[in-house]
Order: C-alpha cells, then sequence, then structure tokens
C-alpha cells in the first residue's frame, strides 16, 4: 500500500507527532524505516508526483511543470495533455504483470484504461487538469458519487471551488476549514471501501487536504508572516493543526484496512513553507535588462507608470496601435511571438524560471547559439546576483542554475535555461532593486491567489510492515526509487525505462541526517 500525503510538511510531522497530536504517525515512524529523500524541488518543484509515480526524471522527457507549461516549437505555455508525456505508472507496470490494482486520486496521473483494478482520477485532488474519471470502468464514477458524494471542494477553477476561491474572511476560511476537515473524512471512507472490497496486491491513494490547508491557512500558525492576525478565532488559528490530526486519524483507517501483512509506503512528496515571492517579479526585470521585445528604457518607463494610468492606455488603444505599444514597452502578451524578445519568464513558483528565445529552437528565435548565448547567460547571472530584496537588503536569489548544467544532453528543449532559487531568509520577496533595473514592486499574495503557504524541499518516506528494518529518520533514495521499490516489493521485473532503483529497506540504516528545520 502507498498512502500519499502531497503537501504535508515534515517539520511539521516531527513537531506534532512528538507532542501528541499525530499519535498514527508517530507509531509508524517509531516501527518503520524514515526516509529523507533528494527531490528537484529546489529547481523544478511541480512535477514530483509524476516523478514518484512513474520512477522517471521528468526533464528530460520535456516535462517541467504541471499543469501547465511552454512547449518547444509553440510561443505560449498551455494546459499539459494526456497524450504529451509518457504517463506510465507503477500501477500500469504492475497491473501488466497480473498483479491487482487500486489507484485512487494520485495527483496528476494519466490515463490506464487496462488497468487490472480500479483507477479513479481527479476525485479529490488540489488541481483537475482532465476532470475526474475512472477507468476501466467510466460508469463507476457515477456510483461512486452517488455514494459518497462529490468531493466537499470540487477544486474547479470555473466554478471557483478552488481552496485559493476565498475572501480572506473569518467565514470563507471556516467554510474552507470544514471542506478540509470533511474532505479528508469523505475519502478515507471511499478508499476504505474500494480497499475493503477484495484483495489488492498494490493500492494507491493520496490525501491532499495538507496541501489545500498549507497554502491557505499558514500564515495563521506562522507568527512571523507579515498576514498573521493573532486576534482571528482560535479554530481558524488552529486548523493547519486540526487537518495534520484528522489526517492521522484517516491514516489509522488506512492501516488498520491493509492489515498488520501488508507493506505500507507513506509518502510526503514535498511540503509547505511560508510563500517566498521574487518569482513574480522576473517578467519585469528582463523588460528593463534589455531582454523584451522593445528598449530598456521604454520598458523602465512603463514600469514606472501608475497603474491607472496602464489601465487606461489597454482600454482607449485596439487592435495594432495596443500590440505595437506593447511590442516597443516590451510588455507583448505572449513575447515569444517577436524576434526582438531575447528572454522571457516562465511560472515556476516558489522558483523562477527564465527561458532564452533561441534560433533555431523557438518559432522567432532573437539569440545565436554559441557566443551569444552564453554572453546572455553570464549576463543575465551576473545581474540576477545583484538584485537586493528591498525590506532586509539581502540579496533576492540565493542560487541560479543552468538547466544544462544539470541535465546535460538529457535536457530537453521544453525545459527552461536558468532555474532560480529565491532567498527564504527575505521572504515575502516583494520589492527589489539594482542599479540597472530600478526598483521593481508587486504583492506575491493577491485576491486572485491569496496563498500564504508555499512548497517547500521536504520529501519523506516511511515504510513498515513485515520485511522492513526499522530506522529513524536518515537521508536515503530518491522518490524516484518509490516506483521501482513497489515494483521489486511485488517481484514485478523493473522496465529499463525507469531512472530509480529500488531502496534497501532491510538492512540496518546509518548515521541518521539532520531533520527539516522547524517551521515557526
Amino acid at each position: 500500500m502507498l498512502v500519499g500525503f502531497p503537501g504535508m510538511e515534515a517539520s511539521l510531522l516531527d513537531r506534532w507527532t512528538a507532542d501528541g497530536t499525530m499519535p498514527t504517525f508517530a507509531e509508524a515512524i517509531r516501527k518503520g524505516r524514515s526516509l529523507v529523500p533528494k527531490n528537484r524541488q529546489a529547481h523544478i518543484p511541480d512535477i514530483v508526483w509524476p516523478e514518484i509515480s512513474t520512477g522517471r526524471l521528468g526533464v528530460p522527457r520535456g516535462l517541467y511543470r504541471f499543469p501547465e507549461q511552454l512547449f518547444a516549437g509553440e510561443t505560449e505555455p498551455r494546459r499539459v495533455r494526456l497524450d504529451d508525456f509518457d504517463l506510465t505508472s507503477v500501477w500500469d507496470h504492475a497491473s501488466a504483470a497480473g498483479r491487482t490494482v487500486a489507484a485512487l486520486d494520485i495527483p496528476y496521473s494519466g490515463t490506464s484504461p487496462e488497468i487490472n483494478g480500479i483507477h479513479l482520477r481527479s476525485w479529490g485532488t488540489h488541481d483537475k487538469p482532465y476532470g475526474p474519471v475512472t477507468e476501466p470502468r467510466p460508469e463507476l464514477l457515477a456510483e461512486l458519487v452517488a455514494r459518497f458524494g462529490k468531493y466537499p471542494r470540487e477544486h474547479t477553477h470555473a466554478e471557483h471551488t478552488r481552496c485559493d476561491d476565498h475572501d480572506d474572511t473569518t467565514e470563507s476560511y471556516r467554510s474552507l476549514r470544514t471542506d478540509m476537515l470533511a474532505g479528508a473524512d469523505a475519502k478515507a471512507k471511499l478508499f476504505r471501501h474500494i480497499l475493503d472490497e477484495r484483495e489488492w496486491d498494490l493500492f494507491l491513494c493520496s490525501f491532499e487536504e495538507a496541501h489545500c490547508a498549507g497554502h491557505e491557512f499558514w500564515h495563521h500558525l506562522d507568527l512571523g508572516s507579515p498576514w498573521h492576525d493573532p486576534g482571528a478565532p482560535e479554530d481558524v488559528r488552529g486548523t493547519l493543526r486540526d487537518v495534520y490530526a484528522r489526517l492521522d486519524a484517516r491514516l489509522g483507517d488506512m492501516l488498520e484496512g491493509a492489515g498488520e501483512d501488508a507493506v505500507v509506503a507513506i509518502v510526503l512528496s514535498h511540503g509547505m513553507q511560508a510563500i517566498g515571492g521574487g518569482w513574480q517579479l522576473l517578467g519585469e526585470v528582463l523588460v528593463r535588462l534589455g531582454y523584451g521585445s522593445g528598449s530598456r528604457s521604454v520598458g523602465k518607463l512603463r514600469g514606472a507608470l501608475p497603474a491607472p494610468v496602464k489601465s487606461a492606455i489597454r482600454t482607449t488603444l485596439r487592435g495594432r496601435a495596443r500590440s505595437g505599444l506593447q511590442r516597443v514597452a516590451g510588455s507583448l502578451p505572449a513575447p515569444l511571438t517577436s524576434s526582438e524578445t531575447r528572454a522571457v519568464d516562465l511560472l515556476n513558483s516558489p522558483c523562477g524560471a527564465i527561458r532564452f528565445n533561441v534560433k533555431g529552437r523557438d518559432p522567432f528565435g532573437a539569440l545565436e547559439r554559441g557566443k551569444e548565448l552564453d554572453e546572455a547567460h553570464d549576463e543575465l547571472e551576473y545581474e540576477l546576483g545583484l538584485l537586493v530584496d528591498t525590506k532586509t537588503g539581502q540579496p533576492a536569489v540565493t542560487k541560479i542554475t543552468r538547466a544544462r548544467d544539470v541535465y546535460g544532453e538529457h535536457m530537453h528543449p521544453n525545459t527552461p535555461d536558468l532555474l532560480l532559487l529565491f532567498n527564504l531568509a527575505a521572504a515575502p520577496i516583494e520589492s527589489i532593486r539594482s542599479d540597472r533595473v530600478g526598483t521593481i514592486s508587486r504583492p506575491v499574495r493577491s485576491p486572485a491567489l491569496p496563498r500564504s503557504g508555499d512548497h517547500s524541499e521536504h520529501s519523506r518516506l516511511i515504510f513498515l510492515g513485515p520485511g522492513v528494518e526499522p530506522a529513524p529518520p536518515h537521508s536515503a533514495g530518491d522518490i524516484l526509487d518509490v516506483t521501482p521499490t513497489l515494483l521489486d516489493l511485488l517481484d514485478v521485473p523493473l522496465p529499463d525505462i525507469l531512472d530509480g532503483t529500488p531502496l534497501d529497506l532491510r538492512t540496518p540504516a546509518g548515521t541518521a541526517s539532520p531533520l527539516a528545520e522547524p517551521a515557526p
């Protein structure tokens, strides 16, 4: 059995298992083997679950962000389609080998029409890019909804039922709190119903309530958050802890259903921390450095205009006049449609990402490969390193990674060229400056995205059951190793395409590594 908890912060787990809030997890840690695996959250944060469930790196295949990314040969990011990538998952491999499999609400799952069992996708996941479905029997979805209802928080953008669809009031926080607690209970009931139906060789499920609660309620937990409200009602301030406690109880339900003979993998794919910011300023930085479609001076002037003036210009101008002004000012809605654009920023939060507009790779390329592209890399790395957070005076960017240095010849042309890590010690970064760029300010939290928490790179794996040698948390393996480990436990031959290898769960662990820094 695999039970996933996306967005559950490992340092909070350590705190609340120690004080008795999460006794089920505490017992699992005591009896099991806890691993702190490597991941790619520090530069490619949004494909952690496809990497877990497929056992394959995303970047060499061209996948760097779900549910939307840029594709080489195209000029604007778009939704990832099911046929864009091979998302063959651990349950597909197990099913093909004749094992009975249930895979329920695993984030960003592909399609499994021939699964030997049940695949439930997007009933209660944090994102639903493809909508809910059951395979191989589509009619089963209606039966499950009739019996268990719709998930309490539908997470549908068009229907304004996402976690982010709240107005920062006590009433809306209480509504979201109620839905998160009820969601954990509803999932456990549905999951147990399917678990108890038959004997499964492999059963996978995930609870995403810590993910949603972490994004929206972090400032209620974090006393140092600029949005912390000490006057908020006690139930609202205690929501994150209450959600973790509820998930602890629901884990107990799943372990009870699995029985003592099952080997169980508890997967904390990534954690949560105070929202860092900085990435929302990159587009304006590039324009002011002369990498947009217009001149640096015009871009800087545009950046200095008050928002009402910008709005008035957009309202007044139409058609070619508006497009021409946007091109000159470096503010085209799709910058890669201009051969004058040298680089663009791409959404990759909580990290940053920059793509150069390269001749022969991009439809309207501006930079020649070789010396010209190398000089652009060098210049941007230098200029980005000079940016400081105006609030603290600290560097805004702590690490700049050239994707080719990490992935080499395996780097896919879809991949951004520069990957940035922002300074969490200065978070939230909402205003930056340098002599050349000037000052750029933009809030990271807004009514459209009212999050106060964002992903951390803290992953944790807990294995328990027959044949698993207990061990306290220690560094070992990679999240890519989850799929080959499960297949190895099932005696299913490992496909050659996997990038991970089976974890050693049977020998005594070495020296324990330091745990994640405690959350505030």
